[in-house]
């Protein structure tokens, strides 16, 4: 009986171990799939006042007040998301094949004791300009979504 107890146990922990890799392995591979689409993918150029409104409407119902510089670029007000802060200072560019894109960039900094320097990291968020996306082509965003699921399953089962 012992035996039967612990072979099942060793089976359940195995299952659960080897599940919790394919599923970060899936994760990771569907994110950076998103990311690198994301990095790449271009708006028409025409596009660019309503892909800038939108980039505006979006942060904004994020919980950020954006303050624009000129035309195209803006950064919110600091916001406290609880043990940090974070700012998004947001960028719109035309690229060199005649198409557009906006970047959504953050600065986190972290609560500190007094006498203590906050860190800071800056980064990219991908998941915002995705999100960016959806609103201005759910078709491209739900294509990208598939091809993302496809290819991280294929990449998990390997």
């Amino acid at each position: 009986m012992k035996h039967l107890i612990f072979r099942t146990l060793l089976l359940l922990t195995l299952l659960f171990t080897f599940s919790g890799c394919a599923s970060m392995i899936y994760t990771s591979n569907y994110d950076s799939y998103i990311t690198e689409q994301v990095k790449a993918y271009t708006y028409p150029s025409e596009d660019l006042p309503i892909l800038w409104r939108n980039a505006m409407a979006l942060i904004s119902r994020q919980g950020f007040h954006p303050r624009e510089f000129d035309r195209y670029r803006a950064e919110t007000e600091w916001s406290n998301q609880g043990s940090y802060d974070r700012k998004y200072y947001i960028v719109s560019y035309t690229t060199r094949s005649n198409g557009c894109h906006v970047e959504f960039t953050y600065t986190d900094e972290t609560h500190a004791q007094p006498g203590v320097t906050p860190a800071r990291t800056d980064a990219r968020d991908y998941a915002m300009e995705f999100e960016l996306m959806r609103i201005m082509n759910a078709n491209d965003w739900s294509k990208i979504k598939a091809d993302a699921d496809a290819y991280a399953r294929a990449k998990a089962s390997n």
